[in-house]
């Protein structure tokens, strides 16, 4: 089934991943970031990132992620701003 936007699901995923492995990039967008957003087949793991972070104030780690929602991240090594 198609997403509702025109990012491919592999995007959308390693937005999640960029969003996981650098949390200051997760802050940025956090005002704009919508979970309903995500494609139904990620959008549990970007749901809860998203309520994750608003409840403890950082970012889940990709174990926590797939133990509560079933969608599997990887870290990205050395993400930065440049």
């Amino acid at each position: 089934m198609a997403s509702n936007t025109p990012f491919s699901i592999d995007l959308q995923k390693m937005f999640l991943e960029i969003a996981i492995s650098h949390p200051e990039c997760f802050v940025r967008v956090q005002n704009i970031y919508k979970a309903e957003n995500f494609d139904k087949s990620i959008r549990a793991g970007a749901t809860f990132i998203s309520e994750y972070a608003e409840k403890y104030t950082q970012i889940p780690t990709p174990d926590q992620i797939k133990a509560a929602s079933g969608v599997e991240l990887t870290k990205i090594p050395n993400v930065d701003d440049a």
